[in-house]
C-alpha cells in the first residue's frame, strides 16, 4: 500500500522523546515543505524537496538571547491569525518564532514558580485562529491570545487542569472546532469546551493505568494512545463513552498522527512497528490498513506529510535517517 522512498538525512540522531517529529503542512499546502526533529538543546529543520533551502539549526535561547542547554519536548508549526509561527516548548517554557525559525518574538516560562521541573515537558496545541494552549508538567494549562499585527501574545487563562503532569494535548482538527483535549501521565483524559478564549471542563475519561502518549480530535471523537500500546476512541456528545479499544502495539506507543481529510491514523511504537489505520464514523470505526517494521530501531516520531494521509515519515532514535513512505 505504501512504498518506502529515499530517506531524509539528519546530521545527528533524534532525541529519544515521544512525538519527536513536526511538519510544516499548513493551510493550502498540499505537501509538507519541511520537517523538524528535536536534538539535545536544539532543533533541526530539514527541507523535504527543495534545492534552494538547506538544513538549519534552531537553538533554544535564554531571555537574554544566548544559546542555552535546555531539554526540548515539542515543536510545531501553527497558523494563528494571518501568520504561520514556529513554536518550541522546552524546560525554559515556550518560544514563538517566525515561520522560518529565524527570529523569536515571544517567550514565556509556563511554570508556577522557580522550580524548573514544572515545565520539564510542556505540550502544545492551537485553538481556532488565534489561541495557543500550553500544558505543563505540574498539570496547569496556559492559554495565550496571539496578535499577529503586533507579533505579541497575551496570557488570557491559567488554571490547574490535571493532578498529574500533562503529557498530551490537542486542539480540533479544523479551525471551527470548539473543544480541545488533554491527557496526563497517569492516563486521565479531559475534554475542554472553548468559549471565546477560555476553557471549561466538558468531559472526563478515567485512567486505564498507563500514561497518555498522544491525543487527537476528529469529528467530535477523541483518539488517545497509551503507554500500554492501546489506542482508544471516545465520544463526547451526546454521551461521554469509549467506542473503540485496540491493542495496537506490543509496547509503548511513541507517536500518533491523524490525516484530517481522510481519517487515516498513523501510529508507531517501541515494538519497531509502523501502522496505518482508517477511522470512520460508522462501523467498523477503526480498520487496520498497513504495517511495516523498521528493524532494530526505537521509533520516536511519525507524521503524515499530507492532509489526506498519502505520505508520511518516521524518525528513530540513534539513527540519522528519517524514513519516508508514499502511497503506491
Amino acid at each position: 500500500m505504501y512504498r518506502q522512498e529515499k530517506p531524509l538525512v539528519l546530521m545527528s540522531t533524534a532525541s529519544a522523546i515521544p512525538n519527536n517529529l513536526a511538519v510544516d503542512q499548513i493551510g493550502s499546502k498540499k505537501f509538507a515543505e519541511q520537517i523538524a526533529v528535536i536534538h539535545p538543546g536544539y532543533v533541526s529543520v530539514i527541507p523535504i524537496d527543495s534545492e534552494e533551502q538547506k538544513t538549519k539549526y534552531v537553538a533554544v535561547r535564554s531571555s537574554a538571547g544566548e544559546s542555552v542547554l535546555a531539554q526540548v519536548s515539542q515543536v510545531m508549526w501553527c497558523k494563528l491569525g494571518n501568520e504561520t509561527w514556529f513554536v518550541i516548548a522546552s524546560t525554559l517554557g515556550i518560544q514563538i518564532f517566525d515561520s522560518k525559525a529565524e527570529k523569536c518574538f515571544f517567550s514565556h516560562p509556563c511554570r508556577e514558580g522557580p522550580d524548573v521541573s514544572d515545565s520539564a515537558s510542556p505540550q502544545l496545541a492551537t485553538i481556532g485562529s488565534d489561541l495557543l494552549c500550553v500544558g505543563n508538567n505540574a498539570g496547569f494549562l496556559y492559554v495565550f491570545h496571539l496578535f499577529d499585527q503586533s507579533c505579541e501574545a497575551v496570557l488570557v487563562q491559567h488554571q490547574k487542569g490535571h493532578k498529574y503532569g500533562i503529557s498530551a494535548l490537542t486542539g480540533p482538527s479544523d479551525k471551527n472546532g470548539d473543544v480541545i483535549a488533554s491527557g496526563d501521565q497517569d492516563g486521565n483524559v479531559i475534554v475542554w469546551a472553548v468559549n471565546r478564549d477560555h476553557l471549561h471542563k466538558d468531559a472526563t475519561f478515567p485512567s486505564y493505568g498507563f500514561a497518555c502518549t498522544s491525543i487527537h480530535i476528529w469529528h467530535r471523537h477523541i483518539i488517545v494512545a497509551y503507554g500500554s500500546g492501546h489506542i482508544r476512541i471516545f465520544s463526547v456528545h451526546p454521551t461521554a463513552a469509549m467506542l473503540v479499544e485496540v491493542a495496537a502495539h506490543a509496547r509503548w506507543i511513541t507517536a500518533l498522527d491523524l490525516a484530517p481529510d481522510s481519517g487515516r491514523l498513523l501510529s508507531i511504537g517501541e515494538d519497531a512497528l509502523v501502522r496505518v489505520w482508517q477511522i470512520r464514523e460508522e462501523q467498523p470505526m477503526m480498520e487496520h490498513l498497513f504495517y511495516t517494521s523498521i528493524r532494530d530501531s526505537l521509533l520516536v516520531g511519525s507524521r503524515f506529510l499530507t492532509s489526506n494521509g498519502s505520505a508520511f515519515c518516521v524518525a528513530a532514535y540513534d539513527s540519522c535517517e528519517v524514513h519516508c513512505f508514499h502511497l503506491s
